[in-house]
This record gives C-alpha cells, structure tokens and sequence, in this order.
C-alpha cells in the first residue's frame, strides 16, 4: 500500500487526528524501506535499517513491516537455522505468540496450539502455573519473556518440564541481567512504578539473574544456555539485527552483558 492510499484509509476509518499521528509514522516507517542491508526473518522485509523503538529508544530495534522486536528476529532466526520445527509436524505450544511467528510455525506444517491468560486471540487461556494439557503432550514448548511476569516462577517451570515430552525441548527466553550472580525479586514490590524502577517494566516481578539455567535445571530440565548472536558472524547479526543496541539507554538498574554498547540475549534450550 503506498503513502496516499494509506491516508485515505486512515482518514476514512478513524479521522483526521489518527491522519496526523499514524500517516506520519507510516511514512517514516516506509523511508526504512530505500536501500538494503537489513533483512527482518520474521516477515521477509528488507531495507537499509530498522527503526528505533523503546523507551529511552534503542537503534535499529523493530522492524518497521511486522513490528518484530531484536528477540523475535533472534528467536526466528535461532528456529529457522537450528531446530526441526522447519521441517513441521511437530506438536507444538507457544507462549504469549506473536501472530507472525505463529503464522511462519503453522506454515512450515507443525500442529501449533497457542496459548496465554490475558490475550485474546489465542487457542486456549490457561495460566502457565496450571496448564490443562496432559503429561508429556509436547514435542516443542517455546515461552519467551513471559517468566518473569509469572510470581510463582517454578510451578511454571514444573509445569513446562511436565507437559513435554521426554524426546522434546522448550526454548525460553528471558530478560537476564548478566552482571547479577543471583536472580533479583522482592515480593514487597508491588506497584507499577515500583516494578518499572526494580525490574525495569510495571508488570515484571524480578530481574534474573547468570543463575537462571540453574533454576531450570532444579525443575528436572537439562539446560543448555546459547549466547546465540554472539557466535554468529558480525555481517549477519548486524543483517538480521540479532543483538539489542543499549547506546541510548541509561539505566542505572541495569548491568547486562555487553560488548561495548550491544546486549546478546541467550536462548534456553531445555530438554527433559
């Protein structure tokens, strides 16, 4: 859809004042869209660069088509280059979906069931403490950034360990703070702001911490933590925009593995 096709929509559907906000916006996103050099592996968008995005903004953090985060394309790419879920039909649950990733699951032919408490377009609510499924249903789990907003983070884990099969692996991801020995939580830290400020967003309960696969494994799983980006080529990374840029972040909680500015997130592949 062009520039003018897009604003006559949007001034049809939603007025003038959305005109403003969201036209330009879109414009901008479609500046992004002249040259090459960044390849999002979620939706198939190629350009010169990603756009910021985060609050205080992080470089080239989402893609300007889909909307897909640093840990999304990472995750993508991480399943597209080291998983069988390419190869489909695999039983697979996954956490809090992000449609288009949902979407890339289904396509390549697995039995994709999705599932959350609070979003509505999935395939079945449950509460990760107390999932409806029975043992050893899943050949894949796939939960990322949900953990840290679960209280009772190990009858999640318990539960993951239990509704995968002993042949399957869970791959988890979260916000780890690499510079902490011991995951931070405080039961006392109740409200928005208070949580912002601790955990770095209203709605987590904890910053983990370089204990994390050790938590896994007091669940039964056999954890292997991949610092994934890191191992990849420097032109690749940088294509597929696999590592989170903190050069416009300052925060004072914060003291994640970095080289220089950049954070590499690790993903978690779980086996039982």
């Amino acid at each position: 859809m062009n520039l003018a096709s897009k604003g006559i929509q949007i001034l049809r559907e939603e007025g003038p004042i959305s005109l403003g906000k969201k036209g330009s916006r879109f414009a901008l996103n479609q500046t992004y869209k002249f040259g090459s050099g960044r390849e999002c592996p979620v939706c198939g968008f190629t350009g010169r660069k990603f756009a910021a995005a985060g609050t205080p903004p992080r470089k080239e953090a989402r893609c300007p088509d889909c909307g897909a985060a640093e840990r999304h394309r990472l995750l993508t790419y991480y399943i597209e280059n080291e998983t069988d879920l390419v190869e489909g039909n695999q039983q697979v649950l996954y956490f809090a979906p992000v449609d288009r990733i949902a979407r890339n699951l289904q396509e390549y032919g697995n039995r994709l069931i999705t599932t959350d408490l609070s979003v509505p377009d999935v395939d079945i609510h449950a509460d990760i403490t107390r999932l409806p499924f029975d043992d050893d249903t899943f050949d894949i789990v796939i939960c990322s950034h949900v953990l840290e907003h679960i209280p009772d983070d190990s009858a999640a884990m318990s539960e993951l360990y239990r509704i995968l099969s002993d042949e399957g692996y869970a791959l988890i991801m979260v916000p780890k703070d690499k510079g902490r020995e011991q995951t931070y939580e405080d039961e006392s830290v109740t409200s928005p702001e208070e949580r912002e400020k601790e955990f770095g967003q209203h709605d987590h309960v904890r910053w983990y911490g370089k204990d994390f696969p050790e938590r896994l494994s007091e669940t039964g799983f056999e954890v292997s933590a991949i610092t994934y980006a890191k191992n990849l080529r420097d032109d690749i990374v940088d294509k597929y925009g696999l590592k989170v840029d903190k050069t416009n972040q300052g925060s004072d909680n914060l003291t994640m593995e970095y080289s220089g500015d950049v954070m590499y997130e690790d993903i978690h592949r779980c086996q039982n």
